[in-house]
């Protein structure tokens, strides 16, 4: 998933060559798992990031394959790389095109486990490696659980 530094110098055009698409999905086990691209400063805000097109197609491409989604970005709303006049927007189209079990980010590089909205979709950001933490998710047909794993 692309990231804020992965745009500097010929970044972008090296990560569209080796990785593709900056907005993508998967498929594993009925959880639909859809990667999005938040960084809006790196467009200095001309272009639509995150995509809201992209994000409401997503709730019908593939959709007998799976029943779940888990949504995961670089930058989640509010964080400095986002572009918070679209962060409503970009919930009401998570919440009506996704229906995520709850989201993923990273670029705060630290632990936080927000209901941004306060609408109960949580946001988690991951914490960077050199905090020695990481997350394990497990998904269940009951839900999800998480544990932070300190080392």
């Amino acid at each position: 998933m692309i990231g804020n530094h992965d745009y500097l110098g010929t970044g972008e055009e090296y990560y569209a060559k080796k990785y593709g698409a900056k907005n993508f999905y998967m498929i594993a086990g009925r959880v639909k798992f859809v990667f999005l691209d938040t960084n809006a400063t790196e467009y200095d805000y001309v272009a639509s990031v995150p995509d809201l097109n992209y994000i409401r197609e997503q709730g019908s491409v593939d959709k007998e394959l799976f029943d779940r989604t888990i949504v995961c970005m670089h930058a989640r709303p509010y964080s400095d790389q986002f572009n918070d006049n679209i962060a409503e927007p970009f919930e009401y189209y998570l919440k009506t095109f996704l229906n995520p079990m709850f989201c993923i980010n990273g670029h705060d590089h630290c632990l936080q486990m927000d209901d941004l909205f306060n609408d109960g979709l949580m946001y988690y950001g991951v914490p960077s490696t050199s905090d020695r933490q990481y997350m394990i998710f497990t998904i269940t047909e009951e839900g999800y659980s998480y544990e932070v794993v300190n080392y």
